[in-house]
């Protein structure tokens, strides 16, 4: 029979055609019982097929179409076409459908190069007929394929930051001409440099995209009213430049008013007296790379090489900010000025301060006596301050802002009363989360005794009780048979506390183990552990500092609850800047406080060293 395809042989063996081409190339992937299956019905059809070499010997290149004609661009033709001919090859072009069609299309093919159009399950079908695959713009970064993609992130990355350098806080993130796929890898940086810089994150912000919602640019001045936008980040020019003109007719002025830039693939149109910020993907390079790429020798079985972007280019979209934070004076009042944890939140507060561009002071007493503290909030009054944190929930101190019209941020903190009581957010770890995480970490360790866990504490407050409460009942229902008391309230560790606690431990012959809600806690049960020699003895603290540290690296100490101190405080100062730009924050925002032992220690071992070099 003449000119028999593997497409009949592959209807007639009840294959896929894939399945045709290991077999006929005698390529893994199919069964011996198969091979002989599909090799028997190409004899009986008739089949004869040529084999050539597929050594890197071979001359032909193929580039396989992309269903979107827009793919080809005209650069990335010519530096192929250019390339193939140096080595006296052939280019050829054919579509997937062709290809799948009649694999002998392949059977000489050198390297085939096609665009990410096509899914994962297309190019392992290709990959049985062709000995390597080149994919541009593609996001494949594992074998058997060689992946060339743009720098889609570090571009939004990139333009985001720049504006960010410029004053900007407050962002939108708007698509209308990347695919889903491209969009998300746009979005994933812009993300990255909003979470580094620890700005709110509002999903009305940022699902901002023309392909799910036609009508958003109905709405977008409401967005940018109400949510106080001063930028807006495009993934085209051609939507920067429509998005302009649409502002522009609904009376804001552009970069006045607000600030227009794009993440731009190709050359772009303009608007009269308007040049637009903007930052090249740098399109016109994949030609050169794929390239570039191919004419090397391979370093492995497969390469992922990034096309990195340009550096932004800035125009007029620039909006100057209207708000500027040097003119502007944060403050944080703090207890026991001294203690360890409270050197964490001052620096962070002071970090975030700083790179925020805020005048920063911070106001201590040694102590914890609240008239003291108030005295000192109140003198804060007379400083012309913009903004105030405080630590734990002070009324009298956060009313005396109030009526001095200072906007207040709990940190540390849970409360029962309103928002009219003078604070605008509270800041705290979760105590639901806190106490499941210890819970869970104390039931593994006393798994099959009896016995008793002491819970100490450094004062009565909402958070610390809230954390011993919860604990209590979760070990009750996990821990039946172990005794959960409230035993000793102490803050520091001293000679008075060490005696404390070391009678406590001689008296209480079945205590299985010990957490404390406070951070110096923890190197004082640690020390009468060990000065008794009860080694089987499980105690877990609270918050990270140099000792804690070092203690559970030596195992002496075997966990503690990192409360996020230092994030708290870097957090404060973001909704404090977020209030006074006009934004609305949410009330309460709970953050993360995961337990660290031994697995996981380094990080805050690097965390603690960071701020020990950021106060040197």
């Amino acid at each position: 029979m003449a000119n028999v395809t593997i497409k009949e042989i592959a209807e007639r063996a009840h294959v896929s055609q894939a399945a045709v081409s290991l077999a006929m190339h005698g390529k893994k992937g199919i069964s011996e019982q198969t091979r002989e299956t599909i090799l028997r019905v190409a004899q009986e059809l008739g089949y004869k097929r040529q084999q050539l070499s597929r050594s890197a010997q071979s001359n032909t290149v193929i580039l396989l179409l992309s269903r979107d004609d827009g793919m080809l661009l005209p650069s990335v033709l010519q530096e192929l076409t250019a390339w193939v001919l140096q080595f006296g090859g052939h280019l050829r072009l054919h579509t997937f459908a062709q290809v799948t069609a009649d694999t002998q299309l392949l059977d000489d093919c050198r390297l085939l190069i096609t665009f990410d159009t096509l899914g994962r399950a297309e190019l392992d079908q290709l990959s049985a007929c062709v000995p390597q695959i080149l994919v541009l713009d593609g996001d494949y970064p594992r074998k058997p394929f060689w992946n060339l993609c743009i720098d889609y992130a570090g571009a939004a990355y990139a333009l985001t930051k720049h504006l960010s350098e410029l004053g900007h806080r407050s962002f939108i993130y708007f698509n209308e001409d990347l695919p889903m796929n491209k969009s998300l890898l746009c979005f994933k940086g812009f993300q990255q440099l909003i979470l580094e810089l620890r700005l709110p994150l509002d999903p009305v912000q940022t699902v901002m995209d023309l392909h799910s919602t036609p009508n958003v640019l109905k709405h977008f001045p409401d967005i940018i009213q109400n949510n106080n936008i001063s930028a807006i980040i495009c993934t085209s020019a051609n939507a920067a430049l429509k998005l302009t003109s649409q502002l522009r007719k609904m009376n804001f002025r552009v970069p006045q008013d607000v600030s227009v830039a794009a993440i731009v693939g190709s050359g772009f149109s303009t608007i009269p007296d308007f040049s637009l910020t903007h930052i090249n993907l740098n399109y016109s390079q994949l030609g050169k790379e794929a390239v570039r790429l191919a004419s090397e020798s391979p370093k492995g079985p497969y390469e992922h090489v990034v096309v990195p972007c340009s550096p932004v280019i800035s125009g007029n979209s620039l909006a100057a900010p209207k708000y500027d934070p040097a003119t502007k004076k944060l403050a944080i009042a703090l207890y026991l000025k001294e203690h360890p944890t409270l050197r964490v939140a001052r620096a962070g507060f002071l970090n975030m301060a700083q790179q925020m561009g805020y005048q920063a002071e911070v106001v201590a007493i040694a102590g914890e006596d609240e008239e003291a503290y108030l005295r000192i909030c109140q003198s804060l009054t007379q400083q012309d301050v913009s903004g105030v944190l405080v630590w734990l929930h002070a009324p009298k101190a956060i009313e005396c802002l109030r009526d001095a019209g200072v906007p207040v941020v709990c940190l540390h903190s849970i409360t029962q009363q309103t928002p009219s009581s003078g604070w605008k957010a509270c800041i705290s770890p979760d105590p639901q989360i806190i106490a499941e995480n210890v819970a869970s970490f104390f039931a593994e360790r006393f798994h099959g005794k009896r016995g008793r866990l002491s819970i100490s504490q450094s004062t009565s407050n909402l958070l610390e009780d809230s954390i011993s409460s919860t604990l209590i009942r979760i070990m009750r229902k996990k821990c039946p048979e172990v005794t959960v008391t409230q035993d000793l309230m102490f803050a520091y560790h001293t000679n008075d506390t060490m005696r404390m606690v070391t009678q406590f431990v001689k008296e209480t012959p079945d205590l299985l183990g010990a957490f404390s809600t406070c951070g110096l806690a923890a190197i004082t049960w640690t020390m009468a552990k060990k000065t008794l020699g009860c080694s089987d003895m499980v105690v877990v603290g609270t918050d990270y500092d140099a000792d804690s540290i070092a203690l559970v690296k030596r195992g002496d100490l075997d966990a503690f609850v990192a409360q996020p101190i230092y994030e708290e405080a870097q957090q404060g100062v973001v909704v404090l800047d977020a209030l006074l730009r006009g934004k609305h924050y949410e009330q309460f925002t709970q953050l993360d406080s995961p337990l660290v032992t031994k697995e996981n220690v380094e990080k805050y071992g690097r965390l603690m060293q960071s701020i020990k070099n950021w106060y040197v």
